[in-house]
């Protein structure tokens, strides 16, 4: 090899100075720039890898986080659905306790204007039945109100803090933004 980088390819043929130097200097170049050529399809293979390498782990955790994002929502949106269940529920009794108070208003009026003793008789039973069931959906409303404000509590002091606990737990580790 080095001879033929020195003499040429034809080492027959008569040299010339300049054919000396023209074709050691080309063969050199060629060497060099086929070194370089090599040396950087490597450099750019090795990088292809590295980069599949770390695109693929990079895949990976941002399906993790994806699905760590998806659940925390999950999760938020089970705890405003239980709360507003809650709520709903306390609504509902009061609404019923409305009824009942107004119920027991109307047999009142019954009873009062009731004019003989069958008939009063009859109206005081009506209106103390009634008022039994005004009171038991009083009772039933207080319950309600007494679990709404135990959920509430439970939501916003509990709840919601360990939620936003881990979303800042994810965010600190490279988590999601």
């Amino acid at each position: 090899m080095e001879v033929t980088l020195v003499v040429g390819e034809y080492p027959a043929k008569a040299l010339d100075p300049n054919s000396l130097t023209q074709n050691s200097l080309l063969a050199a170049y060629s060497e060099l720039i086929d070194s370089m050529t090599n040396s950087a399809q490597d450099h750019v293979n090795i990088a292809d890898g590295l980069t599949t390498q770390v695109v693929e782990v990079l895949r990976e955790v941002e399906k993790k986080n994806e699905d760590a994002q998806k659940m925390e929502m999950q999760f938020f949106q089970k705890l405003l659905s239980d709360r507003d269940r809650v709520y709903a529920e306390r609504l509902k009794c009061k609404q019923k306790y409305d009824e009942e108070c107004s119920e027991v208003d109307s047999y009142r009026q019954k009873q009062a204007r009731a004019q003989d003793d069958k008939h009063a008789d009859r109206a005081a039973k009506q209106s103390e039945q009634q008022r039994i069931e005004m009171l038991n959906s009083k009772n039933a409303y207080l319950i309600s109100i007494a679990v709404a404000n135990n959920a509430k509590a439970q939501f916003y002091t509990t709840n919601l803090p360990a939620l936003e606990d881990v979303r800042q737990r994810l965010i600190a580790h490279g988590g999601y933004d």
